[in-house]
């Protein structure tokens, strides 16, 4: 992945139902997501958008997978 944002490793998995398919299809597909390395800016904009506590942790759940890929781990 040669641009390290969030939108990027979205776009570059593979997603199940398992993996929040929904909330990955709805993020790709919304333009005010940021695009952002930060964790705290993408839970602010949540946030903002009132989006429930469990697609928040959903959300921080494939954030992981993300953190885990700016280090150079698989996930």
């Amino acid at each position: 992945m040669s641009e390290h944002k969030f939108k990027a490793f979205l776009r570059s998995r593979k997603w199940n139902e398992n993996q929040s398919k929904s909330f990955v299809d709805m993020a790709l597909a919304e333009p005010t997501l940021p695009d952002t390395v930060y964790w705290e800016e993408l839970k602010e904009h949540l946030e903002v958008n009132k989006t429930d506590a469990k697609t928040i942790e959903e959300v921080k759940y494939i954030w992981g997978f993300y953190e885990d890929s700016l280090h150079g781990q698989k996930g």
